[in-house]
This record gives C-alpha cells, sequence and structure tokens, in this order.
C-alpha cells in the first residue's frame, strides 16, 4: 500500500475531512492529490501529516520511500568525507550523480544539502564570490530552516567558514554560537572543524589559551581518527593562529613538519598553503628572496589559478617588491592581486599598497583616490581597525598637502572611530 492511501485509511479512521488534515500543513487539495497517488509529498510534509494523524513515519511511508531516505543518506555520507578529505572533485562528481536521481526531485532537504555542499566545495577551492553567491540564493530561497537541525547546522557551518574567511570574525562568532545549540546536528565528520573554526574565531580576539584548547582537542580527535589529511589542515591553521600570536618558530616548524607528511603521503593538495604560511614567515623574518621562492612555490601547486589565495600571494609579491623599491613590478602585482579579489579587506589592503607606491612617484592625485577607495572597501569588510588605518592614512594624507580641515577630519574618525558607524 501506497504512502497516500495509508495517509487516506487513517484519516478516515479518526473520522477527519482533508481540509482538516492540511490545516495549517498544506492544501487540502493537495492531500487529494497525495491521497490518490498523483503526487509524492516532501519528507517535512510526512513529518507534519504524522504527527497531525497521530502516527508515527514508518507506518506512513512506503518501503519505496524508506529505501530512496537510505540511499540519500549514503550518498551524503560518501559526499562529507569526500570533502572532509580535500577530495573536492571526486565530491563534486558524486553530487552531479545525486542530482540526477529520483530520490531528489520530490525531497526538499536533500536540495539544500546539495546546495549547501556545493557551496563548501566553492569555499574549499578558493572561489569566494561563487560561494558568496551560493550563499546568497540559498539564503533567498529556503531560509529560515525552522524543524530541520541538520541542514541549519551545515547553513551555519559555512556561514561562519565563509564569514571568518572574508575576515567579520564578530559575525561569524555569532554563528558558531548558534551551531554550538545544536552541534549535535551537525555530521559527526565535521565535528573537529567546527572545534577549528572556533579556535581561528576566538584567536583574533586574542583569545589565545581557548583558541589552542579548541586546536588541541581537534587534532587529538584527528589523530586517534586516522584522518591525517584533516590533521594537516588542522597544523596549517595552528601555524596561521601561531603566526597572529608572534610564536614565528613554532609556526615554521608545525609547517615544516607538515610539508614533509604531505610529500611522504604524495598529497599535493594543501602544499599550497604549506608554502604560502612559508613565505609569509620569511617575509616576516626578512628573507625576501626565500619568501619569494615559497610564494613560487605555493602557485605551482595552487588548484585554482585564481581566487583567493592567488590575491594573497600576489598581494605579498606586490609588498615585497615595494620594500625592495621595484615600484613597477610592485604595481604590477598589486594590480594582478586585484583582478583577482573580491574580499573587502585585500581590496583595502591593496589600495592602501597602492597609495604608498603612488605617494612613492609622487602622484598625488592617484595617490588620494587610493586611500579613498581603501577607506571604502574597509567599510564594506566591516573591519574596525582597517577603517582606524585608512582614516589615519588620509589625515596624515591631506595633512602633507597643507589641508589642515581634511587632516583634523579623519584623524578624528580615527581617534573615535567606532563599530556603531557600520
Amino acid at each position: 500500500m501506497g504512502i497516500g492511501r495509508k495517509i487516506r485509511r487513517r484519516r478516515k479512521e479518526l473520522g477527519l475531512t482533508q481540509s482538516e488534515v492540511a490545516a495549517a500543513i498544506t492544501s487540502a487539495s493537495t492531500i487529494s492529490l497525495i491521497e490518490t497517488e498523483k503526487l509524492s509529498p516532501k519528507m517535512e510534509i510526512v513529518k507534519l501529516l504524522a504527527e497531525r494523524l497521530n502516527t508515527s513515519i514508518d507506518d506512513l511511508m512506503d518501503n519505496e520511500m524508506k529505501e530512496d531516505d537510505k540511499l540519500l543518506g549514503e550518498w551524503m555520507e560518501k559526499i562529507e568525507h569526500s570533502i572532509c578529505e580535500m577530495r573536492l572533485e571526486e565530491a563534486m562528481e558524486q553530487l552531479h550523480l545525486l542530482q540526477g536521481t529520483d530520490s531528489v526531485v520530490n525531497h526538499s532537504t536533500a536540495k539544500q544539502m546539495i546546495e549547501l555542499f556545493t557551496t563548501q566545495i566553492e569555499l574549499e577551492e578558493g572561489n569566494h564570490q561563487q560561494a558568496q553567491d551560493r550563499l546568497t540564493q540559498f539564503e533567498e530561497k529556503w531560509l529560515p530552516v525552522d524543524g530541520l537541525p541538520k541542514v541549519n547546522a551545515l547553513y551555519l557551518f559555512i556561514k561562519a567558514a565563509y564569514l571568518i574567511d572574508e575576515g567579520w570574525h564578530e559575525h561569524a562568532f555569532n554563528c558558531l554560537e548558534q551551531l554550538k545549540e545544536i552541534k549535535q546536528s551537525l555530521p559527526l565528520l565535521y565535528m573537529p572543524h567546527f572545534l577549528i573554526l572556533y579556535a581561528r574565531c576566538v584567536a583574533e580576539r586574542r583569545d589565545c589559551l581557548t583558541s589552542y584548547k579548541h586546536l588541541h582537542e581537534a587534532k587529538q580527535h584527528l589523530v586517534n581518527k586516522g584522518r591525517w589529511i584533516e590533521l594537516c589542515k588542522a597544523k596549517i591553521v595552528k601555524s596561521t593562529i601561531d603566526q597572529l600570536f608572534e610564536y614565528t618558530s613554532d609556526a615554521y616548524n608545525e609547517l615544516m613538519a607538515t610539508e614533509q607528511l604531505l610529500i611522504f603521503k604524495g598529497e599535493c593538495g594543501l602544499l599550497n598553503l604549506v608554502y604560502y604560511n612559508l613565505g609569509r614567515i620569511a617575509h616576516k623574518r626578512g628573507l625576501l628572496q626565500e619568501a619569494i621562492e615559497s610564494f613560487a612555490k605555493c602557485m605551482q601547486v595552487v588548484q585554482v589559478p585564481s581566487g583567493r589565495l592567488t590575491a594573497d600571494v600576489e598581494l605579498a609579491l606586490a609588498q615585497i617588491f615595494f620594500e625592495q623599491d621595484r615600484l613597477t613590478k610592485a604595481l604590477e602585482y598589486a594590480n594582478k592581486a586585484m583582478s583577482n579579489s573580491y574580499n573587502f579587506t585585500i581590496r583595502c589592503n591593496i589600495y592602501l599598497l597602492i597609495a604608498e607606491i603612488k605617494r612613492h612617484e609622487k602622484k598625488n592625485d592617484e595617490q588620494q583616490q587610493a586611500l579613498l577607495e581603501a577607506r571604502k572597501s574597509a567599510l564594506d569588510s566591516r573591519n574596525k581597525w582597517l577603517n582606524k588605518k585608512c582614516n589615519e592614512s588620509l589625515g596624515h594624507f591631506y595633512y602633507e598637502k597643507g589641508d589642515y580641515q581634511k587632516s583634523s577630519f579623519y584623524l578624528i574618525k580615527a581617534s573615535t572611530f567606532t563599530e556603531q558607524e557600520f
């Protein structure tokens, strides 16, 4: 007996009309279509109807629907494994195959999970603009996702990861705080990554102890489960946090050990991040040629020829060339970075560097324009420290030009700036 006939029989047993069953769930005409087997109900509708009819989902679902849900669960688990282990092409292929199955056609939860997994892959590949577009589309189409904790948990996880990468750490922290309330609904494979995201967020708040505590817990879990690729990713994150807290030697040692492990295992997918961070450390130490060589290695193994990481590397190279007084080369790489970045924080730093280049070239009008663009990007990034820096730079610029009124305006804004200005 199909699900429609089971609903009709149970409705008759309770003496209910189609309108009474449909109230606040769907329409009476939809119930009619379901009962006559002309429409296959979504799982969310089945759950609500089971409650209304005082029965269980298992009693209503036919064997075919149960098999579909079992099959979907197996697909989702495979995709989760592929994403966590950085086998992104394989994950994308699995998603394309799943989208073509009959099981997904009337299963909105499956569609939502597919959209979120696709967004996560875009993020992992460094395609932040595409990820942002997908998140916006998901929010417009599906939010709120009340009553679907697994979807909501995955959405909050991916949203937090995106916000952290964009430098919006306070917003990311708010997402993670919401996620803590329903983290049991997050796929088990994602739990160490939730801890890693939390560590990154609290590190930006300069909470060293809490950050390292969460990182240690995540790494221990990954070691115990033998998930070495994800462990390497956690080690790279730790190195970035080490750099934030000025533990440069610890960061360097962590990265060198991770590089050796990745090469030994023949896994090159994360080497780009290793070489990028080694380049940053060499730059900080004043070893400019070593930094250039590390950034060059990063670009050789980078998975996506354009995007966030490429922009980060090009900006770092532009800064090095500027320090070497190679202004033409510095401007060339700054412009390359600009063309590869949609991130407001990066764009602000690029504009600030361009302003410095133009100051050295004594091109005041172009310096002024770059500083104004930097301030606009800082406001868009919601980064109060960058905004303060831009206001200070504009204040000094106008002071040197003798425009003391504008100089005072921006210097006062720099000294009194608060988050309320957003």
